[in-house]
């Protein structure tokens, strides 16, 4: 595990690292910054334990997933609700989205890098095709952390784009937050332990919550033209 703790590092200087540059032109970014943080853990490890870690308790073999275990979807969904705090505390007036629609995506897709360096978060075991792989232990499976990694690459080079183009704005961590809702809810059905149609796991319900939130914040900002984008956005 300690290539993805490393890399998992790696993502949070890098966002540290990004914010602290924007920080220093609104000082009311980096509070927001912490609390994104703080609410990003705990909701990755409150995640986790709701979908998988509570039934795994008893046993000893768990000790360690229990203690390093968390999930993104919940790292997303307490990251959001995190900010949306805050900004009511501070009553800070600026659109952040787009600015965590640039950072996030590029963070979890170190963090995927880690997952296929350290052989975990694997695919279901599947027949043998030219994209899936075969895991230490000579099983074929497909791709999961690989394709992860694609798609949150491409939402990184998609919202570069949109910034470029000016479209969308303040809508882009909306946006993310749906697209990789749906995704993660799909994706499920091929990554471990697994889904079916007739039995979804806790991580799909919890990517219905955040395609959900991403939805309403879209719908609410639709009808909000006038709100304004935060000073360093403009760029």
């Amino acid at each position: 595990m300690l290539p993805y703790q490393i890399l998992s590092l790696v993502a949070l200087l890098v966002g540290a690292f990004y914010w602290s540059r924007r920080a220093a032109k609104d000082a009311k970014l980096a509070p927001i910054f912490a609390t994104s943080i703080a609410g990003a853990i705990f909701g990755a490890k409150a995640g986790y334990l709701m979908a998988e870690g509570i039934q795994n308790w008893r046993s000893s073999g768990q000790i360690f997933d229990l203690i390093a275990g968390k999930t993104i979807v919940g790292g997303l969904i307490g990251g959001y609700l995190g900010v949306e705090v805050m900004k009511r505390v501070l009553r800070y007036p600026y659109v952040t989205g787009d600015l965590f629609a640039a950072l996030v995506p590029l963070s979890i897709a170190i963090g995927r890098i880690g997952c296929i360096l350290a052989g975990c978060c694997q695919g279901k075991v599947c027949p043998l095709r030219w994209y899936t792989l075969i895991d230490s232990a000579g099983l074929v499976r497909w791709p999961a952390a690989q394709v992860e990694l694609v798609f949150n690459l491409g939402c990184v080079l998609t919202f570069s784009i949109l910034r470029r183009r000016e479209l969308g704005r303040g809508q882009h961590f909306h946006l993310y937050m749906i697209a990789y809702g749906l995704f993660r809810f799909l994706h499920e059905f091929m990554r471990e332990p697994g889904a079916s149609w007739t039995a979804l796991n806790g991580y799909q319900y919890q990517s219905i919550v955040l395609a959900l939130l991403g939805l309403r914040g879209l719908i609410l900002r639709a009808k909000s033209p006038n709100s304004s984008l935060a000073p360093t956005q403009t760029c």
